[in-house]
């Protein structure tokens, strides 16, 4: 079997990123997808304090393409 490695970053949605990856005037709804076309994974950071609505998945997985990669951040509690 052969190994697939994928590339992306921490998250999608910086500010400071406008003018610098994204094109300036870009709406931030379209970020995702933007960002989808450059790299295959985003890792998602916000699970690892709380699980996204069932709202919030289906709408990331509806604004990317179907090659593209959400990597959840989690922990596992272990009982003490």
């Amino acid at each position: 079997m052969a190994a697939r490695c994928f590339v992306g970053t921490s998250g999608w949605h910086y500010a400071h990123w406008c003018g610098l990856f994204y094109p300036g005037g870009l709406a931030r709804d379209k970020w995702l997808i933007f960002y989808a076309r450059h790299v295959d994974t985003v890792k998602i950071i916000t699970s690892f304090h709380r699980l996204p609505s069932a709202e919030t998945v289906s709408a990331r997985k509806s604004n990317r393409p179907c090659n593209f990669r959400f990597a959840v951040k989690a922990v596992a509690m272990l009982p003490t």
